[in-house]
């Protein structure tokens, strides 16, 4: 550091000193390039004096020599530079640079400095190194000044503004990170917790722990209206309790609690007053000089979180149920992976003796050695077939192959029997969790009902009059068709964003950014057109529709209501719709179509006016174009399948060669040969390996080994003249031997063994390191294809898996469904089975021969007619492949969209221009559930039905399960915004599809243990096979009297058949306990949980609204959505009441009405449940007590009780008893008869005394009097008694 930087303040006033110092810091470059070359100017010409003097001259800090500088008394001529041209100055400047400054004593003749002079014995080595320093400093600062101006273009560092440039228009504000990171807060997933802390000290608390405490307090607390749910021990003398509700803390505060008789003081956890993020003109939750409009931005302030109850997620403590806060769908997702995790692992581990078996059959050192089943293909049935093939025998000996494979036969059959009850386990688990999720998590569908079908007149105020009369309705919430112009709001809004951004660039670069400024002219041009344009469609469409209603939520108080409500109108059923009561019809003639409300984030209102047949036409041609798409994908696909299948098997070399079978350098002995004469030999090769394929060498080439007789009267053949290899009219000669195939077979079989031999140096010549000057890479080009068919078949298969996503997604959005649920399970079922049929379906059918459809093109026409060794070589190899790049990929790909979003951020934050662009980076990603459903499904499809043949497949799901599930936590987590509130529509095609798993099982381990190399006992089903007799054939895969005469087959096959037919039972099982009841037995029927039960843990939504404990949107207003508010207009939906909203009269009227019928229907049937016993009750007692609990014959009218008998007594010459009013112990009436008769006359005494026997009429005043009076007769009674 300079003199000039450090300076010499000794002695000055501090704050002088800050001063100068803060002007220093706010220099700018230029400013800062002016006083360095003053100050070399007044080194080199300002009158100085040496040594010392100088050294003090340089130590005078900056601001003095400002002052200096400019001084008016001594004016700049003091300096020396005033009186010299620039040229001089510059000169001069660069005189001094180049003279040093010498202390006292640094001369070797002790003569003192005088400045300005040129000292003569300064020496050349050291003027060329000061040169040197100073060429190094320009070439820095260039560099920084470079460096720097690269920052200011990218928006790394801000450009200094120059004030005075003349720019008047709008100022550039850098966009907040802070900002940014709150809205981030707001949008992605974050945990909210249910209230605050309560904290309580006093050595009262010392003897009990947490649950203690928790009982000593939790009657307390429920007198006073208080929820409590945990109470934590954190010292001696201290406990929390946990998520108490804002509204009750400062109830809970003021009174304190009682633990063991003594008071304990409460205290509640201090919200910060501050509240981050929340606009400092805002009071109250409104805005100050800003009048808004009805209904808009309500529900939002009334469900207002503070920011101390937002926090991240744990990612080591959170589990499914938590994850279910963020909806159900969510939650059961989680549940599933899971539950996935550890059923394959249980049936891994289950299986372990068909994968040890298949193992230690694979890994033989014959079967090594002979090269025929290599990695995936080694723990598969193929190492079974290939051991039987070479009478070899298994782990247990050859004697027990049979009785080894009807164990594995049997337990997978027993394995599919116990993964469909374990689905259907899984399924009763998740209801109940999705019970417990429902009750954790308060939101609006569980007070709301969608109605569809209305009159496009019908107005909020009349529909909830109309469903008043099942409860006291919160608010009604109209939608109305946006359909038409919806699109062109998006696309307005997305024109206001880029508005933002222009007008951003031409404020940042002051004006002078010309190409924005053009841009802006052009865009406001076209946004004038699309306001026209938008207004213009705004107007024909409410004159064509005329601001169609489409469909309508009806939000109750309370879920008792919702519930009343769909026991009346009876949700989803079609009967109930067409036989509509004329009472439960809207204005007496609308049938109302309804359906229990989704979550508000979850409704495409965009899509609601399409419902009826318009709904049903576009999901029929939404399937249609699944189905081309479908075709057109596995055309694909079998293109690369039947590329890969027309590759050469490989056989095993060495084994062949050494017994002199097949001695390929004998027969063609190329290797001695070089140059041209080894490219003709390897050219015969290929000519004569192109007559033949792998099902015309079967006889020859089977299993990877060489099956045909010794070969050595060819070797050392003489070679065929090329122009011999073809006839004259272009058909092939015949090769060494015309009668046979064994010479071509021959080739066929060298061509694989030159090959993979010559694998290092083939390489070197692809890369071009070196020539082909043998022939062998002409040769091997077909195999190295092969090779690469083989693998990037199964990429490019699970690269069209993911790419089908996106096309599932179009054709589910032309279905235009009305919830974000229902076009997820639409997208997971199209995803599922387009991934099944290509990852599975595709590969067995190309590489399968069945003459029977050798019509199909592509299809049917492989080399295998059965399951035979290597079929498991290649195709099971290529399932195999597919299923562990899919497990790698789908996890890595989600993380790789996750950490791009990081990386963007990182990169490009420094560029954003606006907030809204800095918030979009900081935003999380959407988290797709349906491909994630969809992905699981098929992996977990693919390996149980492959699990006889190839179970590694289940282990391997097994662990992608668990490592999805990982994944998707912290992506959902850290990485994604809030997804919507999913429903149980997912889960629920889980449980439908996941069975059909095990189904397939079944067929597809009847179909492999059957195989004709398989071991087996005999076993003949002659009905069976008389049966499929006319469409069988000799042999191959339809070849059934050989499938159903082996044991192995059998068993699968009565498997399968018994649980088809307990299925249809299951599905029936309402029907068939009716037809066996008829028989005199009795079921008990257990039909799930009881709708009418009350559900008192659910608070009046009115509450929940006020203690911020509803989860997602507080209402169905549109204003509300943050995903349609910002472009679609408060007018899209029409709302009456809500919260500290006036209800319409309308709706209190019919609660008035309801209420004094409901009190006089409840009081009336309260009577007849009090006062009336049914005549066998009196059977149970003897004697007198018998006749009096009698009851006389009522006469009927019609079937009817007679209206003037209804309320008549029923004991003969007995008062009637109320059990309000009786003291009398039923289990003691047949045992003190007196004292009862005595008591019910007492009684019977003072109801008249009372002067009315009957609550009607009376006021509560009233009641509560007589009631008083009743009291205290009984206790001077019971006194008289003790006495």
């Amino acid at each position: 550091m300079s003199d000039v930087e450090l300076g010499d303040v000794g002695g000055e006033d501090p704050q002088e000193e800050k001063r100068r110092r803060k002007k220093k810091k706010h220099r700018t470059p230029e400013e800062r390039e002016d006083r360095r070359r003053q100050k070399e100017a007044s080194e080199g010409g300002g009158g100085g004096g040496g040594g010392d003097d100088a050294d003090d001259g340089n130590g005078e800090d900056e601001e003095n020599l400002d002052e200096k500088s400019f001084s008016p008394a001594k004016g700049p001529k003091s300096f020396g530079v005033s009186t010299k041209s620039p040229s001089a100055r510059s000169e001069m400047s660069s005189k001094s640079a180049k003279e040093p400054r010498e202390e006292d004593g640094e001369d070797g003749d002790d003569e003192p400095h005088v400045s300005g002079v040129s000292k003569k014995s300064m020496t050349t080595s050291r003027k060329s190194k000061k040169g040197y320093l100073n060429r190094t400093r320009a070439l820095l600062n260039s560099s920084i000044a470079f460096v720097k101006t690269g920052l200011y273009k990218v928006g790394v560092l801000a450009k200094p503004i120059d004030p005075n440039d003349g720019y008047t228009g709008e100022v550039w504000v850098k966009p907040s990170r802070a900002v940014a990171k709150k809205h981030a807060r707001d949008t992605n997933v974050m945990q909210i917790r249910a209230g605050i802390n309560v904290y309580m000290d006093n050595p009262a608390l010392e003897p009990f722990d947490g649950d203690e405490i928790f009982a000593e307090i939790y009657a307390q607390c429920e007198r006073k209206g208080i929820s409590i749910n945990k109470v934590v021990k954190t010292g001696p003398f201290t406990a929390t309790i946990e998520d108490v509700a804002l509204s009750s803390a400062g109830d809970l505060e003021q009174q304190g609690v009682l633990i063991a008789g003594i008071r304990v003081t409460c205290v509640k956890e201090q919200l910060s007053s501050e509240l981050e993020g929340h606009d400092d003109d805002k009071v109250g939750g409104k805005t100050k000089g800003a009048k808004k409009k009805e209904g808009e931005d309500r529900d939002v302030e009334a469900n207002f979180i503070h920011p101390d109850l937002i926090r991240p997620y744990n990612l080591r403590s959170t589990g499914p149920n938590e994850l279910g806060e963020l909806g159900v769908g969510i939650g059961l997702y989680f549940h599933s992976l899971l539950w996935g995790a550890r059923v394959l692992g249980l049936l891994s581990v289950v299986g372990c003796f068909t994968l040890i078996t298949y193992l230690l059959a694979g890994l033989s050192s014959a079967q090594i050695d002979s090269e025929s089943l290599t990695w995936f293909a080694i723990p598969t049935l193929g190492a079974v077939i290939w051991t039987e093939e070479n009478a070899s025998g298994l782990f247990l000996g050859k004697s027990m192959n049979k009785i080894v494979m009807l164990i594995i036969t049997s337990v997978e059959c027993l394995m599919a029997i116990g993964f469909i009850y374990l689905v259907k386990k899984m399924k009763r688990d998740q209801s109940v969790a999705i019970d417990a999720m429902d009750v954790s998590n308060i939101s609006l569908q569980d007070y709301a009902v969608k109605v569809d079908y209305l009159p496009r007149d019908v107005t909020a105020e009349e529909l909830g009059t109309f469903f008043s009369k099942f409860g006291k309705v919160h608010q009604v919430t109209l939608g109305t068709d946006v359909s038409g112009v919806i699109g062109k709001h998006r696309r307005r809004g997305e024109m206001v964003n880029t508005r933002e951004e222009l007008g951003a660039k031409f404020a940042k670069s002051r004006g002078k950014n010309f190409i924005v400024g053009e841009q802006i002219r052009v865009h406001d041009k076209a946004m004038q057109q699309l306001e026209k344009a938008l207004v213009e469609a705004t107007n024909n469409a409410r004159a064509e529709r005329g601001n169609r209603v489409t469909s309508a939520f009806v939000t109750f108080e309370t879920e008792d209501s919702r519930k009343a409500c769909e026991k009346k109108m009876k949700p989803g059923s079609t009967m109930a719709w067409l036989f509509r009561r004329k009472k439960y019809k809207f204005r007496e003639t609308y049938r109302l179509w309804i359906n229990r409300a989704p979550e508000a984030s979850d409704i495409l209102w965009e899509n609601l006016a399409v419902d009826g047949a318009v709904g049903a036409t576009r999901r029929f041609f939404s399937w249609i174009f699944m189905t081309i798409l479908l075709v057109c994908t596995c055309a694909m696909v079998v293109l690369a399948e039947s590329a890969q299948s027309t590759v050469p098997p490989a056989i095993a070399c060495d084994a062949p060669a050494a017994s002199g079978a097949l001695d390929c350098d004998a027969i063609w002995p190329a290797v001695n040969a070089t140059g041209q004469n080894s490219s003709l030999i390897l050219l015969e090769v290929r000519e004569m390996m192109d007559q033949v394929d792998a099902v015309t060498c079967v006889d020859y080439v089977s299993g990877g080994q060489w099956k045909g007789t010794d070969l050595n009267t060819y070797d050392g053949v003489s070679r065929i003249d090329s122009e011999s290899w073809y006839n004259a009219d272009g058909t092939w000669a015949g090769g060494f031997d015309a009668n046979t195939l064994r010479d071509e077979c021959s080739a066929m079989a060298c061509f694989d063994c030159f090959c993979k031999t010559r694998v290092a140096s083939l390489v070197l010549i692809g890369v071009g390191f070196t020539e082909d000057t043998d022939g062998y890479y002409a040769l091997c080009e077909t195999y190295f294809a092969g090779q690469f068919y083989g693998v990037a078949t199964s990429g490019f298969t699970a690269v069209l898996n993911i790419a089908l996503g996106t096309f599932t997604r179009v054709f589910s959005n032309f279905e235009k469904h009305h919830t974000k649920s229902g076009l997820e399970s639409s997208v997971s079922v199209k995803l599922f089975l387009a991934l099944v049929v290509n990852s599975a379906l595709i590969p067995v059918l190309v590489f399968a021969k069945i003459s029977k459809f050798d019509f199909i093109p592509y299809l049917f026409a492989g080399p295998y007619e059965d399951f035979v060794v290597d079929w498991y070589q290649t195709v099971s190899s290529t399932l195999s492949t597919t299923l562990v790049v899919n497990a790698c990929v789908f996890p890595l790909t989600a993380l790789g969209y996750a950490g791009w979003a990081s990386l963007k951020r990182v990169l490009f934050a420094g560029s954003c221009v606006t907030q809204r662009q800095l918030n979009n980076l900081h935003s999380g990603s959407s988290f797709d559930l349906s491909e994630r459903y969809a992905q699981l499904l098929a992996m977990m499809f693919v390996a149980i039905c492959f699990q006889a043949a190839m179970p590694a497949l289940v282990p391997v799901t097994a662990g992608f399960c668990l490592v999805a599930y990982h994944e998707a936590k912290y992506t959902l987590l850290r990485h994604s915004k809030k997804p919507p509130a999913y429903d149980e529509t997912m889960a629920r095609f889980f449980w439908a599809f996941a069975p059909s798993a095990a189904f397939c099982k079944l067929f597809v381990t009847l179909w492999m243990v059957s195989a004709e190399g398989v071991p087996s006992f005999g076993a003949t089903v002659e009905p069976l096979v008389d049966v499929l007799e006319p469409i069988s054939e000799t042999s191959g895969q339809f070849s059934f009297a050989t499938r159903f005469t082996t044991l192995n087959g059998a068993v699968a096959f009565f498997t399968a058949l018994i649980v088809v037919l307990l299925t249809v039972l299951n599905q029936n099982r309402v029907f068939v306990m009716k037809f066996v009841s008829k028989f005199g037995a009795s079921f008990v029927m257990q039909t799930g949980t009881d709708e009418d039960e009350l559900s008192n843990n659910v608070p009046d939504i009115s509450i929940a609204l006020s203690d911020g404990i509803l989860k997602g949107l507080a209402g169905y207003m549109i204003a509300s959505n943050p995903e349609y508010n910002a472009f679609v207009p408060p007018s899209a939906t029409i709302g009456a009441g809500g919260l500290n909203q006036p209800k319409p009269a309308e709706w209190e009227a019919v609660m008035q009405s309801m209420s004094a019928a409901e009190e006089e229907r409840m009081r009336v049937e309260m009577k007849k449940m009090t006062a009336t016993f049914v005549e066998e009750a009196g059977v149970e007692y003897g004697g007198d007590m018998g006749n009096v609990l009698k009851k006389k014959k009522k006469t009927k009218r019609g079937g009817k009780v007679a209206p003037e008998e209804e309320d008549s007594g029923f004991l003969e010459n007995k008062p009637q008893l109320n059990s309000k009013e009786s003291f009398v112990a039923p289990l003691a009436w047949g045992d003190e008869t007196t004292e009862t008769t005595t008591e019910v006359t007492e009684t019977t005494e003072e109801t008249a005394g009372d002067g009315n026997n009957s609550d009607a009429g009376e006021t509560l005043e009233e009641k509560a009097e007589r009631r008083r009076r009743r009291k205290e007769r009984k206790e001077r009674k019971k006194k008289k008694r003790d006495e």
